[in-house]
């Protein structure tokens, strides 16, 4: 979604760049836009799941190019 911010219409201030720079509090305010704003209790455990897929890529990534 990153990548190609201007087919998904993400707003300027969501354009954060490389995936692996995606902090909590970015994950947060994308998780925020594309449920418009609606937010249920399960938020937090869906941030925890894309910064658990986001980490364990990272890993990935740094062993494939090791």
């Amino acid at each position: 979604m990153l990548e190609k911010a201007n087919e998904y219409k993400l707003p300027a201030d969501l354009c954060f760049g490389d995936w692996r720079t995606l902090d909590v509090d970015k994950i947060e305010k994308i998780i925020h836009w594309l449920w418009k704003g609606q937010i249920t209790g399960r938020a937090q455990q869906l941030i925890k799941y894309v910064q658990n897929a986001r980490r364990r890529l990272r890993q990935l990534t740094t062993d494939f190019t090791d």
